[in-house]
């Protein structure tokens, strides 16, 4: 059991060093931040932040989870693949940490090296 649990916390330590990566990288590459498709990391209401999510890049949850910081941790996802990854405090606060292109569920995985 206690492997179990060893195993989740180094696969929730490193889904949560990817999404800082993420993040850092969003914010240090300023192509990215011109494209018309990506969103800048942004923070506000909750409500406020998925209305719009929903309203200007047509994203609606397709998942969650709690971080072991008590974060609510989203995906939202939009039928054309574009994606929102965000965090929301108890407070209600919802930050973007994280938004892209092509997201893929289920088992059309692309290829490394194929191109998208």
């Amino acid at each position: 059991m206690q492997s179990i649990n060893q195993n989740l916390k180094l696969g929730v330590i490193t889904c949560i060093s990817l999404l800082v990566f993420s993040y850092l990288s969003s914010k240090l590459n300023a192509n990215e931040r011109n494209s018309p498709n990506i969103v800048i990391t942004s923070c506000g209401d909750r409500e406020v932040v998925i209305s719009s999510l929903k309203k200007d890049y047509k994203e609606i949850q397709d998942s969650l989870g709690i971080s072991n910081g008590g974060g609510l941790i989203e995906v939202f996802v939009s039928p054309q693949g574009s994606f929102s990854i965000t965090v929301t405090n108890p407070s209600q606060i919802t930050c973007i940490i994280s938004a892209g292109e092509y997201w893929n569920k289920g088992n059309n995985f692309v290829s490394m090296g194929s191109k998208i």
